[in-house]
């Protein structure tokens, strides 16, 4: 005779790891003395389980297929063979209701540019965060790598801000490594977390300046000019007088000459503090020598190059005459420094 199996209906939570144990169908055979088979005919065609084929019990075989979002139920149709001849088959169905369990929100690492002293309330990015369980709220905070107060996250929208500009200095800091928690509101509340680098950039000050201050023509006489004075002004944004070092700067017909008068004891580049342009700021004015410039009679540009306190260089370029023996001329003046410097 055939044997006889009886269905059943069980819960199980979904993400089960594999080997968990599902359920075993009650099975006999009237005949004493069979050996009966288990087997699990349909309904598995994804893999998600697995049955003993002398004990019946049905296990987890392949946890990422139970999940409640997608399959919420399994309809598995279970075998039992017995030995008898010819062999008998009976079939009864396990129905595997999953349970939905609150899962972790999935986080993406993120990357992110951002000009250095950029604006308290400039937005920076925007976290990017999906939990698999559905109608949940996600809420966010900066858990770690935000110790300055640099920056602030809004808990409903993931937006991260600038909260603090003047922690974001390129030459101090180039980067920052925020740790960030995404949690819903599940029972129990699960946290993601994600990476987010901020990369500052760099933000070059523009810098000016002004060959022989209050002569527009920009020419230099071999004879009248042995020494001559170049400014290099402050603004709101720069402080020519701090934010360069003196001791850096070379003028000439390649950028490259060490012409700056020196004085003769100790050796260290001339220069003075003056507001040249009436703005109520200490420009930086520096003294050079011409005979060690490179420069000539056909000459028309003359560079000046140097480094900034932080080590950004820059590189001024300078429109010029140079006559020989006290002619007249005129030349206008132009200047392009790293970052949008320039001179006149």
């Amino acid at each position: 005779e055939s044997p006889l199996i009886f269905p059943a209906t069980v819960s199980l939570p979904e993400n089960s790891p594999n080997g968990t144990s599902v359920g075993t169908l009650l099975a006999t055979d009237p005949d004493v003395g069979q050996t009966l088979t288990y087997s699990i005919a349909s309904g598995n065609s994804t893999g998600a389980f697995a049955i003993n084929s002398q004990t019946g019990e049905v296990t987890v075989a392949d946890a990422d297929r139970l999940d409640f979002e997608n399959v919420e139920s399994f309809f598995l149709s279970i075998g039992v063979t017995d030995n008898g001849v010819p062999a008998r088959t009976s079939f009864a169905r396990l129905i595997v209701n999953l349970l939905d369990v609150n899962e972790v929100a999935q986080v993406d690492d993120l990357t992110l540019d951002l000009p250095e002293h950029s604006a308290n309330g400039t937005l920076v990015g925007t976290v990017n965060a999906v939990d698999p369980d559905a109608g949940q709220q996600l809420s966010y905070a900066i858990t770690a790598g935000n110790t300055s107060g640099a920056f602030a996250i809004d808990a409903t929208t993931g937006q991260i801000t600038v909260a603090d500009s003047s922690q974001l200095e390129f030459s101090t800091t180039p980067q920052f490594v925020l740790t960030v928690a995404a949690t819903d509101n599940g029972s129990p509340a699960l946290s993601g977390t994600a990476q987010v680098t901020i990369l500052l950039t760099e933000v070059i000050p523009p810098i000016t300046g002004d060959l022989k201050p209050g002569d527009d023509t920009n020419t230099l006489d071999t004879k009248a000019d042995a020494k001559f004075q170049i400014v290099l002004f402050s603004t709101s944004t720069f402080d020519a007088t701090r934010q360069i070092d003196v001791e850096s700067l070379r003028f000439g017909a390649l950028g490259t000459e060490d012409s700056a008068s020196r004085n003769r004891k100790s050796g260290r580049v001339q220069y003075s503090l003056q507001d040249v342009n009436g703005d109520g700021r200490q420009d930086l004015v520096v003294t050079f020598v011409l005979s060690l410039t490179g420069l000539n009679t056909n000459s028309t540009q003359g560079i000046l190059s140097g480094v900034l306190s932080d080590g950004t260089e820059f590189r001024l370029f300078f429109d010029l005459r140079v006559l020989s023996g006290g002619s007249t001329g005129g030349g206008g003046g132009k200047g392009g420094g790293k970052g949008g410097g320039k001179g006149k």
